[in-house]
């Protein structure tokens, strides 16, 4: 048998720096693209994981005694339908329930004034001269109508692209059924338009089942903190409820800024500390409840990533898109791990991503015929 050649220690390092360079650099470019072309792609991509979820949905109709009857098309449209009509009532509300939030703000901080110069008042803080100046420092960093109008703003600069998503999700769902057929065309049935559906049809599954799941979670946390703010009479308990279930799809911290916010309201509001401590405890063994039991035994593997991993796309997603980036840090990491997984080089990327190192290996996998 012949040797292969011997290749030593220098001109192994010659050989691997052209491939570190240019994989550095393909990084580079690609981290610039997705921040500077961001206004493009962002919509590009949440209609792509509509469409996974649409897709996912009509199939679902078609197993019901009546919409099973319905051609696949017309279910598509129909869930599209009622997706674009959620989407434009839920913007509705949130639009209207702000703008009357915003109006109520300044009676809850003359409140939450007199509620602190009360207890300051108490503790005999007031009788100094420069509690004045003191507590203007605190109310200007206590200032409920600049955090509310900035959190909310990055809401609505969301709510600003659901009609183009719309679109773009629509002409996806229609043109669902001949992607695979493109693919198999485009590279003539070789192996590689098999891989590429392969991996395709796994990350679809694997997306659509945690978006499902997930809001399915959302929907139960919402309902469960709607009781617990309308045990307190807290005001717009509904819309706060609302938000909880839609910024608890960005991963640890989503949905506890949103409690954050009644909670502080509550002071405002009722004026009471021990009020607002229960309140908080209440909420807090809500979040408790459905973050570290509910959700993990629900999600399960579907999405196979390291809770360190996680974190970092959180920050990573977050500073290159925003809000948008925070909700699809998941979905796009999770992405980014099944192609890692699908060819040997990149394997080990997929492997540290993981938070289960025994990860299917899809490059190992039989492949699935494409019909032409």
């Amino acid at each position: 048998m012949t040797q292969p050649p011997i290749v030593h220690e220098p001109q192994r390092r010659r050989l691997m720096t052209p491939s570190v360079v240019g994989g550095s650099l393909f990084v580079f470019l690609l981290v610039a693209s997705l921040y500077f072309a961001r206004g493009i792609l962002m919509p590009i991509v949440v209609a792509i994981l509509f469409s996974v979820l649409l897709a996912r949905a009509a199939d679902w109709l078609g197993t019901l005694p009546i919409t099973g009857r319905f051609p696949r098309g017309l279910r598509r449209a129909l869930v599209l339908a009622l997706l674009a009509a959620a989407c434009l009532v839920l913007g509705l509300y949130l639009a209207g329930m702000f703008d009357r939030i915003v109006q109520v703000l300044p009676t809850y901080e003359k409140n939450l004034e007199a509620l602190v110069t009360q207890v300051a008042g108490q503790f005999g803080l007031a009788e100094y001269p420069v509690w004045p100046n003191v507590w203007a420092k605190i109310s200007d960093s206590l200032d409920l109508q600049s955090v509310m109008l900035k959190t909310f703003s990055s809401v609505g600069s969301v709510g600003g692209t659901l009609f183009l998503i719309s679109m773009y999700s629509a002409f996806l769902l229609s043109e669902f059924e001949t992607f695979p057929r493109k693919i198999a065309r485009a590279f003539k049935g070789s192996e590689q338009s098999l891989r590429a559906v392969e991996i395709i049809s796994t990350i679809n599954g694997r997306i659509a089942d945690y978006l499902l799941v997930k809001t399915l979670i959302n929907i139960i946390l919402a309902v469960i903190s709607y009781g617990v703010l309308r045990l307190f009479n807290i005001d717009f308990a509904l819309f706060w409820a609302v938000l909880i279930g839609v910024l608890n799809y960005i991963p640890y911290l989503g949905s506890w800024i949103a409690v954050l916010f009644p909670v502080l309201i509550s002071l405002g509001q009722l004026g009471a500390f021990s009020v607002t401590l229960l309140l908080a405890a209440s909420m807090t063994a809500v979040q408790v409840a459905i973050g570290n039991f509910m959700e993990p035994w629900l999600v399960g593997r579907r999405v196979n990533i390291s809770p360190f991993v996680v974190l970092v796309s959180l920050v990573a997603w977050t500073s290159l898109w925003g809000l948008v980036g925070a909700i699809l840090a998941v979905p796009l990491t999770s992405a980014i791990a099944i192609i890692c997984a699908a060819f040997p080089g990149t394997f080990p990327i997929a492997v540290f991503l993981s938070g289960d190192i025994d990860i299917p290996n899809i490059q190992a996998e039989p492949l699935k015929e494409v019909s032409e």
